[in-house]
């Protein structure tokens, strides 16, 4: 039996060594070369090294840097994508859009190295894209580009509607409110002025032109922002032909509007709606 142990124990033992002695090392595969970047074209885009994973839609095309992560996210940012493109075709009337090809890289960072632009954007009927801010701008600007009538001549249109329709969750209404506390605010008459407007403080002067373009929208309704937002006449003009009100009228509208859209007064709208339906 004492045999028998010893024997047991010396197998052990040689195991042991055997498998505690270095062995030679087996070669490992290497790793991919990463390409050089290509020359980008006159446009700054650059040829990707990598094939593009890809979900289709009649309005869509999605195509995506095949990380595990936009794999997985593929669906519900093509979903999120035709949301926005329907709901802005909605708003600004457009009633035959354009299929869209919509590219998402796995960062700003890489979008920016093939794309040399470091915000999302549109190109033609193509929409560039980094995983992680939202997305809603570039396609607010692509459908205002495709408009048959072309661009509005209002400049706080031109970069109002696109803001208001950006998709980050931010309330413009309380932001301006903030500007009245602060007594910052701008007159109606100097933000609907081209001349005026383009003299103002870009961030605010946006923030502003959100808030007021969606005012008008909520106001009178989707189809006589566009009567004004197409118009060929000044504003003061536009504006009456299209709601029946005159400037200061618009303006002292907007600022009683103000405070019953804020974050707290649209919480308790929220909250409000769900008791009622039982949630």
């Amino acid at each position: 039996m004492r045999s028998l142990v010893i024997a047991i124990l010396s197998a052990i033992i040689l195991l042991f060594i055997a498998c505690s002695e270095k062995k030679p090392e087996t070669a490992q595969p290497e790793k991919p070369v990463q390409q050089p970047l290509q020359a980008a074209d006159s446009s700054g885009i650059r040829p990707v090294n990598f094939v593009w994973g890809n979900q289709q839609h009649r309005m869509i095309n999605f195509f995506f840097q095949p990380t595990d992560t936009l794999r997985m996210f593929a669906p519900d940012l093509l979903k999120k994508a035709l949301e926005i493109y329907k709901f802005d075709c909605e708003v600004m009337h457009w009633f035959t859009p354009e299929p869209v090809e919509f590219y998402c890289f796995e960062n700003m960072e890489t979008m920016a190295m093939y794309t040399s632009r470091d915000v999302p954007f549109f190109l033609g009927n193509r929409i560039y894209y980094g995983y992680g801010p939202p997305f809603g701008r570039p396609f607010a600007e692509f459908v205002m580009s495709k408009l048959p009538d072309g661009p509005s001549g209002f400049a706080f249109i031109h970069e109002g509607v696109p803001m208001l329709l950006d998709y980050t969750g931010r309330n413009y209404h309380q932001a301006t409110f903030n500007f009245v506390g602060e007594q910052k605010i701008h007159p109606v008459s100097v933000l609907t002025t081209n001349a005026d407007y383009v003299q103002l403080n870009q961030a605010m002067r946006e923030i502003e032109a959100a808030s007021l373009c969606g005012y008008i929208m909520w106001e009178w309704g989707y189809e006589k922002f566009m009567k004004i937002y197409h118009s060929d006449k000044e504003f003061p003009e536009a504006l009456k032909e299209a709601t029946g009100v005159d400037v200061a009228q618009l303006e002292k509208q907007w600022l009683a509007f103000l405070p019953e859209h804020t974050d707290e007064k649209e919480d308790a709208r929220r909250g409000a709606m769900q008791q009622g339906g039982g949630k």
